[in-house]
């Protein structure tokens, strides 16, 4: 599993970003391994602060990521926000028009109001980005 994170200021204004990219869920268990490490390594952080964001490779339908929405105990931002596949797949045979995967995820904390959150242009990724606007909740 490859992830990073990075802390910005401190205090009461500090924040900290986690991203990560999970294995595909086949064959199961390895994701949802990797699913309960990184929520482990959640907990050095501040959850009212916090942002998570990745390719989760699980949808939000699925019972691995609701499982992992009660571990994170953040909201998460991307309810069925469709990501996948913004470029051709499957060594390039197939084509969709369309992206008809939501795999790709974004939580926040309770310090934070959400704004807006979409899906961004094709960029050259096999995902279209997903663009979160966050502010400081009052």
């Amino acid at each position: 599993m490859s992830g990073a994170w990075a802390s910005f200021g401190s205090g009461p204004s500090g924040f900290t970003v986690v991203g990560t990219h999970y294995t595909w869920p086949i064959p199961p268990g390895p994701q949802q391994a990797q699913s309960r490490g990184v929520a482990a390594d959640l907990a050095r952080f501040d959850r009212g602060s916090l942002i998570m964001a990745g390719d989760f490779n699980s949808t939000p339908w699925s019972f691995s990521l609701r499982r992992q929405d009660a571990r994170f105990g953040l909201k998460r931002l991307t309810l069925a926000l469709f990501t996948w596949p913004a470029a051709p797949f499957l060594r390039g045979l197939l084509y969709s028009p369309i992206p008809f995967l939501a795999i790709d995820h974004v939580y926040a904390g309770d310090s934070w109001q959400t704004v807006s959150v979409r899906r961004g242009p094709r960029l050259g990724s096999d995902h279209f980005p997903v663009v979160v606007v966050l502010r400081r909740a009052a």
